[in-house]
């Protein structure tokens, strides 16, 4: 048969072991409100993340259209430098015309002030000439005018 023998129960083994509880029991009060707060954190968190996961919902059918949007932006992109592309070779074209023509307009005033430099020297060589002939002619007149002059006195 078994027997148990009996210890003695004291006051100092009392308060130790009812100390013991206590402290006990604050722990546990202490690890169960943490965890509540943290539960309610965590609940507060799960909330908002559904929250932003209906927001992120509501907007997945509008990324189609945009990327539909996107890729006619890059179509259209393309199209205005290709359009971009041929105008400049168009100004190019209109620039180096003008460009040459300007050239033959600068050649044909080039011929046109030769000509009227020939023309201003052979009218002054008239002139001097006439001047000339016509200076030697009142000279003439002058000594006819003198002669006869003479001859009357």
């Amino acid at each position: 048969m078994l027997t148990v023998e009996k210890t003695r129960v004291n006051a100092w083994n009392m308060a130790g072991l009812l100390i013991t509880i206590i402290i006990t029991a604050f722990g546990w009060g202490v690890t169960y409100n943490m965890i509540m707060s943290n539960s309610a954190t965590n609940a507060r968190q799960i909330d908002g993340l559904n929250n932003t996961m209906r927001d992120v919902q509501k907007q997945l059918p509008v990324i189609g259209t945009l990327q539909l949007q996107m890729t006619q932006s890059a179509a259209a992109i393309a199209e205005n430098k290709a359009n971009n592309k041929a105008t400049n070779d168009r100004v190019d074209r209109i620039v180096e015309q003008f460009g040459d023509k300007l050239d033959m307009l600068n050649d044909k005033l080039t011929k046109t002030q030769t000509a009227v430099e020939v023309l201003s020297s052979q009218i002054n060589y008239r002139n001097k000439s006439e001047r000339i002939t016509h200076s030697v002619g009142q000279s003439e007149k002058k000594m006819m005018i003198g002669t006869t002059a003479l001859q009357t006195q």
